[in-house]
């Protein structure tokens, strides 16, 4: 591959100053609150700032990993979950401000809650989808291999 040395040496800067800023961050601490957080809100919105930061903090980490290993189609992949991400808190953030603003600290928190409970529903919902797909599949081909013998 042929590669600019200046736009080499200006990715290279980048990266450096990238990591300089990362050596100053640390994970944050995400409690379980159980039943005891229902009557904090404000404890909820703690930890979903904290389970943010610490996924930016997990994929960059995930992304210089890839990069120093010369898995650059990898890290590309990486890099865009650190903007998804950052699009997805964004867009709570401005959610949650929105309640708070106008309904209130209990509305914000049952956003916070349901955005959470959601997206672990969506996600478990598809690997039902996706196995059921997938079983699905399997036997429409056996079907059709043992119709064709």
């Amino acid at each position: 591959m042929i590669r600019s040395n200046g736009l080499s040496k200006f990715a290279d800067e980048l990266l450096a100053t990238a990591s300089t800023a990362r050596s100053e961050l640390q994970f944050s601490r995400v409690d379980f609150l159980g039943r005891q957080g229902v009557t904090d809100p404000g404890r909820h919105f703690g930890n979903f700032v904290n389970m943010i930061a610490n996924r930016m903090l997990s994929l960059y980490d995930d992304c210089q990993f890839l990069l120093s290993n010369e898995r650059i189609p990898a890290a590309c992949v990486v890099a865009r979950c650190i903007l998804e991400t950052y699009a997805i808190g964004e867009y709570a953030l401005f959610e949650v401000a929105k309640h708070l603003k106008n309904e209130g600290v209990e509305k914000a928190g049952k956003t916070v809650l349901a955005y959470v409970n959601s997206s672990r529903l969506k996600v478990e919902g598809k690997r039902v989808e996706n196995t059921a797909a997938m079983r699905l599949e399997r036997c429409l081909a056996r079907s059709d291999a043992s119709s064709m013998a």
